[in-house]
């Protein structure tokens, strides 16, 4: 492509903004970091999929038999049973385009390498291995996990749960998130040696100490997130965690295009973190007179300053407009109009503002 380019006196600048305008529309699959390849067809990706998610053929040998359970309860896919799955489509000549294909699958969220830590000498590494997280069917409880992390009489400070709360959310989307998680923090490994990852659950450490692991969970419309210390409480870190979770949600939202809207919310630490009944949001706490708040599901008060501390005081979007100062003789209606916060709004938002106000609009 680059010489053909150049014989018609074509910019390589120009030629990579046509590309990646392309690859926009969808009408090619191409990468400004995987240059050497351009996807021309973009349901060959489709074919290379379906390779790796509907076999079809049984399996008669041992190896690709065990395999193949292993892909299906733990998500493994070694480089074995990658070549054998996809013998079963000559047409993609896998074999001489692996490794771009593999990369190209990585870009998609299709597959991940992750990030495991060597017990011998404390270094994390990436896994030479792949795993496809769609396909992972083992499903442990989550009382079950955490026996598995927390044992007894072993001091440690579990958070309050950290939950965005979607009127829908899909399980495509909460499976980008995870990728998002498994690529950038260090996946804990379980009891049994494998990774802690499950259908809807996984489990990493948040930094290279060891001293803190945090659990993300998909439920019915919801993301949830808590993290389990066996040190001091670092408030820095809870920031950084629901920002970070944030910013990943927008981001996919973006590049999915799909305007999933959602609430920040809060829920004691021994509560189920699937259920809606005891979330609470940083607007209602506020809107609490006492320092404390009913929980609906343990049918009990608990104390408001656990969860807005940890939480629901660095959640940003609950004050992302603050107007100027103005005086006293500008009606509420130019005020409004004026000072900017109606250029914020974007479609889909709700808005609360006194009964019978025509502030926004404008009637």
């Amino acid at each position: 492509m680059r010489k053909l380019a150049q014989n018609n006196s074509i910019e390589e600048d120009e030629l990579l903004r046509f590309l990646n305008n392309q690859h926009k529309i969808k009408n090619v699959i191409f990468f400004n970091d995987l240059k050497d390849y351009i996807i021309l067809q973009p349901d060959w990706l489709v074919k290379c999929f379906r390779c790796l998610v509907n076999d079809h053929q049984k399996r008669t040998d041992a190896i690709s038999f065990n395999a193949c359970q292993t892909l299906k309860t733990t998500g493994e896919l070694s480089e074995t049973l990658i070549d054998r799955l996809f013998q079963k489509e000559p047409t993609l000549q896998f074999g001489n385009r692996k490794r771009h294909l593999l990369r190209v699958m990585e870009k998609f969220d299709i597959i991940v390498q992750p990030l495991f830590r060597d017990t011998d000498n404390d270094i994390c590494q990436k896994s030479h291995l792949y795993y496809l997280p769609c396909m992972i069917k083992k499903s442990l409880q989550f009382n079950d996990i955490k026996k598995m992390f927390i044992k007894e009489n072993v001091k440690v400070t579990i958070t309050p749960w950290l939950v965005f709360e979607f009127k829908f959310l899909p399980l495509a989307f909460f499976n980008h998130i995870l990728f998002y998680y498994v690529r950038n923090y260090t996946v804990c490994k379980a009891e049994t040696g494998y990774p802690a990852l499950y259908l809807g659950k996984a489990v990493f450490y948040v930094d290279r100490e060891n001293l803190s692991n945090f659990i993300i969970c998909f439920s019915q419309n919801a993301i949830s997130l808590q993290v389990w210390n066996w040190r001091d409480v670092d408030e820095d870190i809870n920031k950084q965690m629901l920002s970070e979770l944030c910013n990943q949600i927008e981001h996919i939202r973006g590049t999915l295009g799909q305007n999933l809207s959602y609430n920040i919310k809060a829920k004691c630490s021994l509560g189920d973190f699937s259920k809606r009944d005891g979330r609470i949001s940083l607007t209602e706490i506020t809107n609490t007179k006492h320092e404390v708040y009913f929980c609906e599901e343990h049918q009990q008060k608990h104390s408001n300053e656990d969860i807005e501390k940890t939480w629901l005081k660095h959640d940003v979007r609950a004050f992302n407009f603050i107007s100027n100062v103005w005086y006293g003789n500008i009606s509420d209606r130019y005020n409004t109009k004026h000072t900017g916060f109606v250029d914020g709004i974007k479609a889909g938002d709700d808005i609360m503002a006194d009964k019978g106000s025509r502030l926004i609009t404008g009637k």
